[in-house]
């Protein structure tokens, strides 16, 4: 083969390997945006049913309208 055919095989094979590794890199991103998607989700899910116990416990708080009822 001649240095220019072993020329544009390396060329080739190096986009190609760029190619593979850009892929790479965008289902990476996706992978992280879905987990930090699941963190929020779960997080969420937990402050509804806190927030819930947190008022049977201590009792509501005043709001602007109640504050002044006695």
């Amino acid at each position: 083969m001649s240095e220019e055919g072993k020329g544009i095989e390396i060329t080739i094979a190096i986009l190609a390997a760029v190619a593979v590794l850009g892929l790479g890199g965008l289902y990476i991103k996706h992978i992280r945006e879905k987990a930090r998607e699941k963190t929020i989700t779960n997080g969420l899910r937990n402050i509804a049913p806190a927030s819930q116990q947190y008022i049977l416990e201590e009792g509501p708080t005043p709001t602007k309208e109640t504050a002044h009822v006695k």
